[in-house]
């Protein structure tokens, strides 16, 4: 019951300490030694080591800035076994990992040098993506991510879904642009599609036993009209846009063996009006 939940989540802590103790990383706790979660972020940005940061459980009216340092992991843990609840959390630097966070304005992740893993966290977003991430290598364990527009964007890097559940998203439950490890997870109840990914050729890993909603019913005839009136309104922007996705590591060779301006144009040229 709760009380077992409790010990555990106190051995666990106390396994951090010792683990810490090794080390010449600092220990920050929020209330005891900052008073927000802002400051104590602040002081771990300032260590050359990592740092480990113990909040108590409960809601912290403000957002968070965490950067991770080239050295050492910045880890963020709750004292307990219940969530503390932050506004939105940017995410950047190097090796980062969040436990037991609630973040109800969504979670940003810019480009990192190290991983970054959420475990035991619950991300929702009423206004935008509950996760969104960018150039970095990012793990969701054992977490939860809802109610929020779209689930999860992955802009580039890496991306695993682990032992987790994205539900209740307006939009798309999961969309990448790098191939996507999904291993026992669930994608249900999305407004969109479950689990999408421009990458053209197994664009997901699949491990255990996953639970992934079906697409919606999609008519591919009028999926090509209407790219090949994108085509021809403006073929310029669409050439554009491949040259800077291939720049960003959106679009590789390997990836997209035919580009798509080419398809589009050969679905011009096949007689697919471009006004229906």
């Amino acid at each position: 019951g709760g009380d077992a939940a409790a010990r555990r989540a106190a051995t666990a802590l106390r396994d951090e300490l010792a683990a810490l103790a090794r080390t010449n990383a600092p220990t920050l706790r929020v209330p005891e030694d900052f008073g927000t979660f802002g400051a104590a972020c602040a002081a771990a940005e300032a260590s050359s080591t990592g740092a480990l940061i113990v909040l108590a459980p409960r809601k912290y009216d403000e957002a968070a800035s965490l950067r991770g340092c080239a050295d050492g992991e910045l880890r963020v843990v709750v004292d307990g076994d219940a969530h503390a609840e932050v506004g939105a959390l940017k995410v950047s630097g190097a090796r980062v990992s969040l436990d037991r966070l609630l973040v109800t304005g969504g979670a940003a992740v810019a480009e990192t040098a190290g991983a970054v893993t959420f475990r035991r966290c619950i991300l929702s977003n009423g206004n935008g993506a509950a996760l969104e991430t960018r150039g970095s290598d990012v793990a969701l364990e054992s977490s939860v991510v809802e109610h929020a527009r779209d689930g999860v964007l992955v802009h580039g890097g890496a991306f695993r879904l682990s032992g987790s559940t994205v539900q209740y998203c307006y939009c798309d439950g999961v969309s990448a642009h790098v191939r996507v490890v999904v291993e026992d997870a669930t994608i249900k109840d999305c407004g969109g599609r479950g689990l999408t990914s421009t990458v053209r050729f197994d664009p997901f890993v699949r491990r255990g036993a996953n639970d992934i909603q079906a697409d919606p019913e999609f008519d591919e005839a009028d999926g090509q009209r209407a790219a090949a009136a994108r085509a021809a309104a403006d073929p310029a922007a669409l050439r554009q846009r491949e040259v800077d996705e291939a720049r960003h590591g959106l679009r590789t060779a390997a990836d997209e063996p035919e580009s798509l301006m080419a398809a589009l144009e050969g679905a011009i040229a096949a007689g697919i009006p471009a006004d229906d």
